[in-house]
């Protein structure tokens, strides 16, 4: 079930599945075409990645990489992030059966080249305070986290994208800041 300020923040439309990975929205036409491909805000390989169908439709059937959604909710790992890395969604009944992918590494990520191995243990953390990007990379340069958000002309970027140790739990944070 949606909470009320979520669906009013969506304006649900009647034309559009409406999912969330991680917490963040990602809607899709209905009638898409099978095999559109589309880009997510977060992705980790660290942890499981939660996906959940927002007002799931009992008749219709989802599988994320092959496991169903229970309650219009599933988690899924993923061993790496990269170009060629997608997520696969199928949609069955309702008009038949049908796939779209979600790319592990969002199209619209900025560059980022990684070369050699570092001298010292731990990951990196990367902000780019020109866009709403943090990336952490391990210590060979893979990425393992990443969160890309589009930005307007009020946002500006994140930044300070460091790692908390409480109670033997890692927590990350990031400082964000809006004109408005």
């Amino acid at each position: 079930m949606i909470e009320n300020s979520l669906k009013q923040k969506l304006m649900l439309n009647d034309d559009l599945y409406y999912f969330l990975i991680n917490g963040e929205v990602l809607s899709v036409q209905k009638d898409f075409i099978d095999g559109a491909v589309f880009n997510t805000i977060t992705l980790t390989t660290e942890q499981l990645n939660s996906f959940e169908w927002l007002e799931a439709d009992p008749a219709v059937t989802v599988t994320v990489n092959g496991t169903a959604l229970e309650d219009g909710r599933c988690e899924f790992a993923l061993a790496e992030i990269g170009q060629n890395e997608k997520i696969r969604v199928r949609i069955s009944g309702a008009g038949g059966d049908r796939e779209f992918l979600i790319n592990t590494l969002n199209t619209n990520l900025p560059p980022i080249t990684a070369e050699g191995t570092s001298l010292t243990a731990g990951d990196f953390f990367l902000s780019f305070i020109n866009t709403r990007t943090i990336v952490k990379t391990d210590n060979n340069g893979k990425i393992i986290y990443y969160r890309n958000e589009d930005a307007d002309d009020t946002q500006y970027g994140l930044w300070d994208f460091k790692t908390h140790q409480l109670d033997g739990e890692t927590y990350y944070s990031y400082h964000s800041t809006s004109t408005i």
